[in-house]
């Protein structure tokens, strides 16, 4: 029938609906292929588009279901037809002129039902009456949308040669007249409903909880490629390039230097540059760290210089920035080195060199400056 034809393709619509919100959301919580809004949009309409779809497909089911098994002849209390109409009557629910009315249970109570004569096309004809409540929306000025109970009423035209089958309907239907909005099933359903969403929120915190420790793997991972990286890097200074520049953050301030990105550009190599100098006020003073533009992680070489025209804060100065590549007992090695060969630097062209913890350290005097340098560079 055309009737249970479009029910059944509804409910389809309704599983293409929940199936469409499925989707959309596990792009939104599990891929990249979404992003923006949305992505954003995908967390709440998502579960909403599948739970608006399921309770769809649900209701336009069961409604084929029941024109169905009343067409089948299934739980029947009366049948006849009525011209070109087709009328079919059960204890809970009617397919009338290819329409379906539910009068008890599923928001439906079933009021009264009578048998009565009327008066049709010149003659007198019997009724069955059936009459109903249901619930639905009515609109109030003060209250907005409210919930209503409104009453229907539908009159049958029965065939002389069926009496008999409506009298017996109407004694079948007077049992189930009166109870209450909802039928045996729908407390099952509703128990369903509840059941199912509880458990798609466990679903939901279990994969959330997943994801949380998917991604904290993926973090430590990173952190570990990163060490790696770093590791590996070609820089022949200990220390890495973010710790450098940290520790000279104090050096800095104490000699009144400021610092800047620069760019140093060799024959061989390309060299990310850090580089620190007075300003008006502070120390005749300079630090810069060379690292490599392809491995800026570590550093190849610190050189720093300054004019010694104050041997304690020269002594200050450059221990200073031989204690920033090395740790431990090496970083005190460096900076004892320095301060016993600075003394020694007393004429243009004096130099020296040592080589602590694996790094090469050179001191001589240059141009009138005192210059350090660590490391080594394959400008």
């Amino acid at each position: 029938m055309e009737r249970a034809r479009k029910e059944k393709w509804l409910a389809i619509a309704g599983l293409g609906i929940a199936l469409a919100g499925g989707v959309w959301f596990g792009l939104a919580a599990a891929s990249n292929l979404l992003q923006g809004m949305v992505k954003v949009f995908g967390f709440p309409l998502g579960p909403a588009l599948v739970v608006s779809g399921l309770v769809m497909s649900w209701v336009y089911l069961f409604r084929w279901r029941r024109i169905k098994n009343l067409t089948s002849g299934k739980n029947l209390l009366a049948q006849w037809k009525d011209g070109e109409s087709e009328v079919f009557i059960a204890s809970d629910c009617g397919y009338i002129g290819g329409e379906l009315y539910l009068w008890s249970g599923y928001g439906a109570r079933l009021e009264q039902v009578t048998l009565a004569e009327k008066e049709s096309y010149g003659s007198t004809a019997a009724y069955l009456e059936i009459q109903y409540a249901r619930l639905g929306q009515g609109r109030d000025f003060l209250l907005g949308r409210r919930l209503v109970v409104r009453s229907d009423k539908i009159s049958i035209r029965i065939p002389p040669d069926k009496m008999a089958d409506a009298r017996g309907a109407v004694e079948k239907l007077q049992e189930v007249r009166g109870g209450t909005f909802f039928g045996p099933r729908v407390y099952p359903a509703i128990a369903v409903v509840l059941v199912a969403a509880v458990l798609l929120w466990v679903g939901w915190r279990a994969y959330d909880i997943r994801q949380a420790q998917v991604n904290r793997a993926r973090l430590n991972l990173q952190a570990q490629a990163d060490q790696a990286r770093i590791n590996s890097s070609p820089g022949l200074i200990p220390a890495t390039t973010a710790n450098l520049k940290a520790n000279l953050d104090k050096l800095a301030g104490d000699f009144v230097l400021d610092c800047k990105d620069g760019k140093y550009v060799g024959v061989k190599l390309t060299y990310r540059l850090w580089r620190c100098e007075n300003r008006p006020g502070g120390s005749l003073a300079a630090v810069e760290i060379y690292s490599r533009d392809n491995a800026p992680e570590k550093a190849d070489l610190i050189r720093a210089s300054m004019a010694p025209a104050d041997q304690d804060k020269a002594r200050s100065f450059f221990t200073g920035v031989a204690a920033l590549p090395l740790p431990g007992g090496d970083s005190q090695a460096a900076q004892d080195w320095v301060a016993k060969t600075l003394p020694a630097l007393v004429k243009e062209g004096d130099g020296f060199e040592t080589n602590i913890g694996g790094v090469r350290f050179s001191l001589y005097l240059h141009d009138l400056d005192i210059l350090l340098m660590i490391g080594s560079e394959k400008f």
